[in-house]
């Protein structure tokens, strides 16, 4: 049940990333700060157009970091809930899977196959 538990958690983990837009919101961090630098190397623009151009992007960066920040809370309490309902039922403890999650042959396996999963769902979308 250990890892029933470890499985169904980094599942909804996984889920929970994407669907709360955590990596849209990192590439939204990518895409304000090229911006920023863009603007910033643009000689054509003078200074008080370049200022407000980079305090507007250093707000915007503030924000995201802020919802990064409540979304990753949110996608870690989610990858919980597996854990502790299987707790509640009775199959499984948090602590002995939170074990079983710490251990380094788990993490490495875990990372690959995930890894792995990705690589293959990312051809996949791009042959079709």
């Amino acid at each position: 049940m250990i890892l029933l538990a470890a499985i169904l958690s980094i599942a909804t983990f996984v889920i929970a990333l994407k669907a709360l837009g955590v990596i849209k919101a990192g590439a939204d961090v990518l895409h304000v700060s090229r911006t920023a630098v863009s603007v910033m190397r643009d000689s054509t623009l003078d200074e008080e157009q370049r200022e407000v151009e980079v305090q507007q992007a250093a707000v915007r960066l503030l924000v995201l970091f802020l919802s990064i920040t409540v979304r990753s809370i949110m996608v870690a309490a989610l990858s919980l809930l597996p854990i502790w309902i299987m707790s509640v039922l009775g199959a499984t403890t948090v602590n002995d899977v939170v074990l079983f999650l710490s251990r380094w042959d788990v993490i490495s396996v875990s990372t690959v196959a995930l890894l792995v999963a990705y690589l293959g769902w990312n051809t996949l979308r791009m042959k079709g």
